[in-house]
């Protein structure tokens, strides 16, 4: 369907004013993201805010006559709000990208900001201060924002860009750190520079965080592994498994226990994988016994430091953690006892 037949009408009001709050609706379930209503609301005094609201569609020439239409229609709008959607002025700033999804000729920016709603994927626009041609400004429609090109959005006198409202305004990332918008979702993600993590950048490492949000427990036979998901992405050197409370057995009957393989004394048994059960830690080659220097199988700490390239691991990345016959799935059957623990790991 062409739309070039396609018209709107508006019948909210319109207007630019002085902005300093904007108020977004985050993912459900978010609880954790900062109150963006108090974040730096200074940096947004200087900033104008071209608010657009439109409550329905109206057909000059043609009618919607299928489903194929419809669909069309909703396309279009390419995750913006149905009902509205906010743009930030940068007054004489220019986004100098080269893919520009549509160049058109419109009477002032209201005209160019429908047209950014209208068009799919369109992220932000250039606008022409001075008419081109028959009182018509210039306006540029682009697939992406300032805060991804921010070293090509430069001064000028000759444009101002707008760019569809988003958290990344209150610069919600540490210093050194690149704020990424998220526009279906209104929500956004920190890509940290060296030497820092976190979900804002805001943790410097070298530096050893408990990645468990509840306590890992793992027991000696049928598959009874303990897991937790790393909280950042990141490189890591060093896990610490620390002791809570309980203890395992290889030979129950006897009473045999300890923290972490049977009874007490310098050997382990007790072992680190990722989700497919590759054993990380330690690493020795099979899954048997083990020593590790100054480190006993009823010490309170299990510090596993061996590593000689760091591991990179993902943020929600899983981990498990094994009672070696268990792992093995061999000699279980007299097995018994659950141990739990917080698990520390060393960022670097």
């Amino acid at each position: 369907m062409k739309l070039t037949k396609f018209y709107f009408r508006t019948f909210a009001i319109v207007g630019i004013r002085v902005n300093t709050r904007i108020d977004f609706n985050l993912s459900p379930g978010k609880t954790s993201q900062p109150n963006w209503k108090r974040i730096r609301r200074s940096k947004m005094k200087s900033s104008r805010l071209l608010k657009v609201a439109y409550c329905c569609f109206v057909l000059v020439k043609g009618i919607l006559s299928n489903r194929d239409d419809l669909y069309c229609l909703r396309s279009i709008l390419d995750g913006h709000s149905a009902g509205h959607a906010s743009f930030i002025e940068n007054r004489n700033r220019y986004l100098n990208i080269q893919l520009i999804l549509q160049s058109l000729l419109v009477y002032d920016s209201m005209q160019c900001a429908l047209n950014c709603l209208a068009t799919l994927g369109c992220r932000s626009f250039n606008f022409g201060v001075q008419t081109v041609f028959d009182g018509k400004h210039s306006c540029e429609l682009l697939p992406s924002d300032k805060f991804n090109y921010y070293n090509l959005f430069a001064p000028t006198a000759k444009y101002h860009h707008y760019s569809i409202s988003n958290p990344c305004e209150y610069t919600p990332c540490s210093k050194d750190s690149t704020c990424v918008p998220l526009y279906e979702t209104s929500d956004f993600v920190c890509h940290c520079a060296p030497g820092s993590i976190g979900n804002l950048c805001d943790i410097k490492v070298p530096s050893s965080l408990k990645v468990n949000s509840k306590e890992v427990c793992f027991g000696t036979r049928g598959n009874s592994y303990g897991s937790f998901t790393m909280p950042y992405y990141g490189k890591i050197s060093a896990f610490k498994l620390v002791h809570l409370r309980g203890s395992v057995s290889c030979r129950a009957v006897d009473n045999r226990f300890s923290y972490w393989r049977c009874d007490v004394g310098e050997f382990l048994n007790t072992f680190l994988t990722n989700s497919t059960n590759a054993v990380v830690f330690p690493q020795i080659s099979g899954i048997n016994s083990y020593t590790l220097p100054g480190i006993w199988s009823n010490s309170t700490e299990l510090t596993f430091k061996n590593l000689t390239v760091p591991l990179s691991v993902s943020k929600g990345q899983e981990f498990r953690v094994w009672y070696g016959e268990d792992l093995k799935d061999e000699s279980e059957t007299d097995n018994g006892g659950r141990a739990c623990m917080d698990i520390y790991a060393l960022y670097v």
